[in-house]
């Protein structure tokens, strides 16, 4: 997560926590209603389970709640669900 898209998150966070939560609820429901069959793959899963996040995930300023939903709908699949869940986690912990 970069310094700037930080400092965008934190500021949708103040305007609209809760449509940042539905955002996430919403990503991380659809991350289960994707066919997971060839994550599930031996072959395809130990070539995934050597690669590194790529560097570029979340690293764009963001401009409203609409845009966070995009930037999770463009991450690839496979690190969507650490994408929300590592999102999820910064809410929690930046608003309780």
């Amino acid at each position: 997560m970069s310094d700037e898209f930080r400092a965008s998150l934190d500021a949708i966070l103040a305007a609209d926590r809760e449509a940042l939560l539905l955002i996430l609820e919403r990503a991380e429901e659809s991350v289960f209603e994707e066919d997971l069959a060839a994550l599930a793959d031996p072959e395809k899963r130990a070539v995934f389970e050597a690669l590194t996040p790529p560097t570029a995930l979340l690293d764009t300023a963001l401009d409203s709640p609409e845009a966070l939903a995009a930037t999770i709908e463009d991450t690839d699949l496979r690190w969507r669900l650490d994408v929300v869940l590592a999102l999820g986690d910064y809410i929690d912990r930046h608003t309780t």
